[in-house]
């Protein structure tokens, strides 16, 4: 016979997605992980939750119906056994070996097209633009993709952030990873200068890092201009070697922007919110301050 908390085990491993359909959420159409009802947003990662409107969050299907309607727990487990029905537990997660990284290599028959498309349609420097190509952080591959290589403190490789400039028929240009990269373990970051840093200015692609980090009232001794590829919701573990005293969270100026920098300032005191002002993100700020 199976014991009370075996049973308990059972509920809290129920599919969160599941359960929270069934408790009045509807799912976002532009973002699978995501359910809303009046005066909750939350996304569901697995057997973990976090509402972007309470600032809260929990593990497992017990924890969600307690966020959900309140009570007890006594009271939330005869309820899910309601709600369940015939759900069966998640099965555990497979545990996929990582991919080993492969940097695409560069052409350099490409780099006076990607060069251009940097400087002219990205309003980057230059002079910026030359130096992390010189200094390896910056390259063309053969698909005519822009390189950024991410790294870890000590600037070993541990990834690419990729951005395609030739348009597809019918489609838009590339954007993704390098293969392997691991974001855990790196991204594309520059420096303001070379002092003691203390503030780490965060964004959402290293082009909008070297926007910022090409903007004068921006770029403040200390700070760390740092990509982490899309809007996470934490700071990157790598990136505490640094021991910042303040992030500033400079996100895309939309809703995912606004979410993920709740998200981040709830679980981290040190987040403050940079909103872009006058553009959706900092490379649109700044290609405004310099159109063609």
């Amino acid at each position: 016979m199976s014991t009370r908390q075996d049973d308990w085990s059972r509920l809290r491993q129920l599919p969160l997605r599941e359960i929270a359909l069934r408790l009045g959420y509807r799912r976002d159409p532009r973002d699978r992980n995501r359910f809303r009802r009046d005066g909750s947003v939350i996304n569901i990662t697995g057997i973990r939750f976090y509402d972007h409107r309470k600032n809260r969050g929990g593990g497992g299907a017990i924890d969600l119906l307690i966020h959900a309607e309140g009570g007890s727990f006594t009271r939330a487990v005869e309820r899910l056994r309601q709600l369940a029905g015939d759900l069966a537990p998640e099965p555990e997660p497979k545990t996929e070996p990582r991919r080993e990284l492969a940097l695409p290599p560069p052409a350099a028959s490409a780099w006076p097209a990607i060069h251009q498309w940097l400087t002219r349609d990205r309003a980057l420097p230059d002079n910026l633009v030359a130096a992390l190509n010189r200094r390896g952080l910056l390259h063309a591959d053969a698909r005519r993709n822009a390189v950024f290589i991410a790294t870890d403190r000590k600037r070993k490789p541990t990834g690419a952030e990729c951005f395609g400039t030739v348009m597809p028929p019918g489609g838009k240009p590339f954007r993704g990873m390098a293969p392997g990269s691991r974001k855990d373990s790196g991204s594309f970051w520059i420096p303001a200068d070379r002092s003691t840093v203390h503030t780490l200015f965060i964004t959402e692609s290293a082009i909008d890092a070297l926007s910022a980090f090409s903007m004068p009232e921006l770029r403040n001794p200390g700070t760390v201009f740092l990509s982490t590829t899309g809007a996470g919701r934490k700071l990157p573990a790598w990136a505490e070697a640094w021991k910042p005293q303040r992030i500033l969270c400079a996100f895309d100026a939309d809703d995912a922007g606004d979410e993920a920098a709740e998200a981040l300032a709830a679980r981290d005191p040190r987040t403050q919110r940079l909103r872009p002002k006058g553009g959706k993100d900092w490379n649109a700020v700044l290609v405004a301050r310099h159109p063609r």
